[in-house]
């Protein structure tokens, strides 16, 4: 129980999962850390836990301060926009930016209250791969050390650096491309969508029946597929035609890279752009489901990519935006962009760039407004 707090879906975080881990008696420590009320400086704390091995910070919760031990849960009032101002304390103060997990845990502080007036406020800090994070104000590196955020000395931002450094070196994570998988179709063209953090995680998710069920359901929202492999490094998710030739595929891999292949669709030689662009948006929000699972909510490689035996033909509904036909004689698409995990919640500004992106392949440009017109048609 004691380390389900630091794993569990932050959906199923409430009041009574604060009050069982109060109950454990865990004393503040590299990686926990109890307040009463809300504290002034909450950034040196998010800042450590980032640079060192992650952790909690329970603002709401009174430790004894002999013992550091939790003993009761007041809780802080109860209001808006606590969430937002931790997020904004982060943006503000910390580089680069941290984006911890946040909810308010609300509470009754007595039975005869008709509704919640009291809160624990939970956030779940991440051991970062973009440390070494500093202080914006004070220039100051901070680690956990026992209890206590203190400054890093010249070996520890070494190590710092050197974890930074071997994120980047790993190309596959960043490039958002399927590579060697390739499903034989019945058609020339395929598409595919991947999309993965950018700095590598670490192996974070679990493959057990409760997760493959749930990773199932999200899937299948954007790809009907119908026969699940389940591995202890990845669990992969297939259809079949007639004849046995796989025709859609998806991958979840325990480092965070989600991959989904299915045949385009094409009408007499024409590639149509809404439903390539409606695949990646709802890749996109099935990545905005699963990501919490992996307890990461930070800079993502989202990648489109189409590829053709045969020169594509652009293609609008009615030819709506067309005087003529628009080819791409390369017969591959390859538009990739990097993303915080934030934009998965209002990415039209991110689908704009992707219908530009997508038209010039084709040496069609559509103005600004166009694009924004094409843009709320596919979000609606």
């Amino acid at each position: 129980m004691s380390s389900g707090i630091f794993t569990l879906e932050l959906s199923k975080i409430t009041i009574e999962t604060i009050r069982a881990f109060r109950e454990q008696g865990i004393a503040e420590g590299l990686r926990v850390e109890y307040k009463e009320d809300f504290p002034q400086d909450i950034e040196r704390t998010i800042c450590a836990f980032a640079n060192s091995e992650g952790g909690i910070i329970l603002i709401g919760v009174q430790a004894d301060r002999n013992t550091n031990k939790p003993v009761s849960i007041p809780g802080i009032e109860l209001k808006s926009g606590l969430e937002e101002k931790v997020v904004n304390i982060c943006l503000s103060h910390i580089s680069p930016t941290i984006m911890p997990e946040v909810k308010v845990c609300d509470f009754k502080s007595s039975p005869d209250k008709t509704e919640s007036d009291r809160a624990v406020l939970f956030i779940r800090v991440h051991r970062s791969y973009m440390a070494p994070h500093y202080l914006i104000n004070t220039n100051e590196i901070l680690v956990r050390v026992h209890n206590r955020n203190s400054r890093a000395d010249l070996r520890t931002i070494e190590a710092l650096i050197n974890r930074r450094e071997k994120a980047k070196s790993a190309p596959e994570q960043i490039t958002p491309y399927l590579g060697t998988k390739e499903i034989t179709i019945a058609t020339d063209v395929y598409q595919s969508v991947v999309i993965c953090p950018v700095f590598p995680l670490d192996n974070r998710i679990h493959f057990n029946k409760e997760n493959n069920e749930r990773l199932f359901n999200v899937v299948n929202n954007v790809l009907t597929l119908t026969t699940s492999k389940p591995r202890p490094w990845h669990l992969e998710l297939l259809s079949y035609d007639s004849s046995g030739r796989i025709t859609r595929y998806c991958r979840v891999s325990r480092n965070g890279r989600i991959a989904f292949q299915r045949t385009a669709t094409v009408e007499n030689s024409r590639l149509y752009m809404y439903p390539s662009i409606r695949f990646l948006m709802k890749a996109l929000k099935a990545a905005r489901e699963i990501y919490p699972h992996f307890g990461f909510y930070g800079e993502l490689a989202v990648g489109l990519i189409i590829v053709g035996t045969q020169n594509l033909l652009l293609g609008f509904p009615a030819n709506r935006y067309l005087d003529r036909d628009y080819r791409c004689e390369k017969a591959e698409i390859f538009i990739n962009r990097t993303i915080q995990y934030d934009e998965l919640f209002n990415f039209k500004e991110l689908i704009q760039d992707i219908i530009n992106e997508f038209c010039l392949y084709f040496g069609l440009e559509l103005n600004k407004e166009i694009i924004s017109e094409i843009a709320d048609e596919l979000m609606n």
